[in-house]
């Protein structure tokens, strides 16, 4: 069963907290603004005129940690269903 988590701190040297509710609990408004722009993103398109160089770089950086969060969760379940989990 997957079991939400926080990472903190740097590569390496990170702490691990389980989280005991539902992730969306903990997001302020604005963390759904971002994941809601997501699939805008992941279809290409972005929210200022230009290209990848033209957007905010905590926007940029946001879509990378939602994408690389949406990949190891269907990686996770990807590998328990190959298990037969």
């Amino acid at each position: 069963m997957y079991k939400p988590e926080l990472k903190i701190g740097k590569a390496g040297n990170q702490q691990r907290i389980e989280l005991s509710k539902c992730p969306a609990n903990y997001f302020e408004k604005d963390h759904f603004m971002l994941y809601s722009l997501y699939s805008h993103y992941d279809s290409g398109f972005l929210p200022n005129e230009g290209g990848i160089l033209s957007q905010p770089n905590v926007y940029i950086q946001a879509m990378q940690i939602i994408k690389g969060e949406i990949g190891r969760v269907q990686e996770e379940a990807s590998k328990k269903k190959k298990n037969g989990r």
